[in-house]
């Protein structure tokens, strides 16, 4: 009851005024009907409210990955909550307000996120900064780490890689950022922008940038691997999709590519029929391709084989061995059979229009503009699916609870727009 109360009262205190000055979507309850979930075998997982101005702040990205969902606001504040029970674990401005910002990417105990000139990196539990690094030249893509090294694409066409270990070092020195230099262990040049986030298996980076030529060097010291170029140099505008090994590249020649991340070797390419601005998204052994204005298709990772296409969908969203999750063009929620593309049911969830494309497990997460989010689950399935590191996930052993259910709502459950 008391949440409930102080979470109305944040509401009231960001907008300046009384119940009147909410939002409409706000004065009403947004969150999805559970009637409605059960119908198709679903149910709220949980729900919160992202910590910002509505009246001023846009969500600017979401991100996640298994432990954890990370909302990014125009202003630069992120709010970090646990990704099953939507507890929030902590909300800070991270660089100057309003800086350009690319989506963060984390691994096991870090996030890292690119921030005006700066690369930061934020301890994932605490939301503590660990350290902040000055780029030579503005970022242009999200970073991404390895074990020993963090990379960057920047404006000019520069991927900068980042010595980690020089970075602490220099930090607990208290030379950052004026010495950031030294943490540059090596600068591979493009002639153009940088487009696509860098990826790295400790071995290879690949890179795509705006005139159509992918790159992939290696990650010790940024001596080329190989270069691929689309045919006709056709534009790469979106991030390269990976699954394991192999890598899909989509370019404005209405084409995608997967190729060997290690040799460069082309396995197959697939013809859309239109260009493809959404980044390739993997799940198992299938791939979703996005075209614009053409549906989406499933094709298999290793041949390129077309499972299906569904011409109603729009935005892949998530995905569990027996459904996929997809927008349609108003904005409900498809659920689609996995096999052949049929639509199952659709969900009236527009006003939940900032959406997660979440290839790392099976859960839904969705929000609106006001910064409410919402994860939906499949009602059989009380333990996430980790679709891209399977054999990381932890084997949760089953225990009885310490004490009896109360049956009092969780501290960030319940719904707070009900009368209490």
């Amino acid at each position: 009851m008391l949440n409930r109360r102080l979470f109305l009262l944040a509401l009231l205190v960001a907008s300046g005024g009384g119940a009147a000055s909410l939002p409409a979507q706000l004065r009403r309850n947004p969150l999805p009907s559970d009637d409605e979930l059960a119908r198709y075998g679903l149910m709220r997982a949980w729900w919160n409210q992202a910590v910002f101005n509505p009246y001023r702040d846009k969500i600017r990205a979401i991100s996640t990955d298994e432990q954890a969902v990370y909302v990014q606001s125009t202003s630069g504040n992120i709010t970090a909550f646990d990704s099953e029970t939507g507890r929030l674990m902590w909300s800070k401005l991270v660089g100057s307000p309003d800086q350009v910002s690319y989506p963060l990417t984390s691994n096991d105990s870090t996030i890292f996120m690119a921030v005006g000139m700066n690369l930061y990196a934020v301890d994932k539990p605490s939301g503590e900064t660990i350290w902040s690094v000055r780029l030579d030249h503005h970022p242009s893509t999200s970073p991404e780490v390895d074990e020993d090294q963090a990379y960057v694409g920047t404006t000019d066409g520069s991927i900068y890689c980042l010595d980690l270990r020089k970075i602490k070092e220099l930090y607990d020195r208290r030379l950052l950022p004026q010495y950031s230099g030294l943490t540059v262990r090596w600068r591979y040049q493009a002639p153009s922008e940088i487009v696509s986030p860098p990826i790295s298996n400790g071995e290879a980076v690949v890179f795509a940038s705006f005139t159509g030529l992918l790159y992939s060097v290696v990650a010790k010291d940024g001596v080329l691997n190989y270069q691929f170029e689309t045919e006709g140099s056709a534009p790469i505008r979106v991030p390269v999709g990976r699954s394991q090994n192999t890598i899909f590249v989509a370019s404005d020649d209405d084409r995608v590519f997967a190729l060997d991340m290690i040799n460069g070797n082309r396995r197959w390419s697939f013809t859309a029929g239109q260009p493809v601005r959404q980044q390739p998204r993997v799940v198992g052994n299938s791939v979703f391709i996005v075209p614009s204005g053409s549906g989406m298709y499933s094709l298999r990772t290793m041949t390129g084989f077309q499972n299906w296409r569904q011409r109603e969908a729009t935005e892949f969203l998530a995905a569990t061995p027996e459904t996929v999750y997809a927008s349609d063009r108003v904005g409900n929620v498809l659920i689609l059979n996995r096999v052949n593309g049929a639509v199952i049911g659709s969900l009236p969830y527009g006003h939940l229009n900032v959406r997660v494309q979440n290839e790392r497990t099976d859960r839904l997460y969705l929000a609106s503009s006001t910064g409410l989010i919402v994860c939906i689950r499949e009602r059989s399935r009380e333990q996430p699916l980790w679709h891209m590191f399977p054999d990381r996930q932890p084997i949760r052993a089953e225990l009885a609870p310490d004490v009896a259910d109360t049956g009092e709502p969780a501290p960030e459950g319940g719904n707070p727009f009900a009368t209490p």
